[in-house]
């Protein structure tokens, strides 16, 4: 729905068919977090700004409200510190964290923070694999 880049990647109906029809009953979507801003905005709510693990945590239940079953946020876009707080420089980028929403329960997966160049499809590859 979102390119890295932030260029939407459906159209306005789309989005909204996607969740009127689609989100009610799917059993899963992995949004990453600018797609599930993108979903919560167009159904009408104000989610605010995802500052930290706290913020992904509430992102995956509001998006859950939606219907889907189960929510994976994919966290590459904001990488965070060791006290699960968004990465304000490049030193302090040290987490990616991924958290799934099921049954009312939280599981979060975390990984050491990688630099590279090569981040294209990533979001492709895991809705996909």
């Amino acid at each position: 729905m979102v390119a890295t880049s932030g260029s939407r990647l459906l159209p306005e109906e789309a989005i909204k068919v996607l969740i009127k029809e689609l989100l009610p009953v799917t059993g899963l979507v992995t949004p990453n977090i600018p797609e599930a801003l993108l979903l919560l905005r167009e159904n009408g709510g104000n989610p605010g700004k995802v500052v930290n693990l706290e913020g992904m945590k509430i992102l995956a239940e509001a998006v859950a409200s939606l219907g889907p079953k189960n929510v994976l946020i994919k966290g590459g876009h904001i990488p965070l510190t060791k006290d699960y707080r968004a990465a304000r420089t490049d030193e302090e980028k040290q987490l990616l964290v991924n958290v799934l929403y099921s049954e009312g329960e939280y599981t979060i997966f975390e990984s050491e923070y990688q630099v590279s160049r090569n981040t294209h499809g990533t979001g492709c590859s895991l809705a996909c694999g």
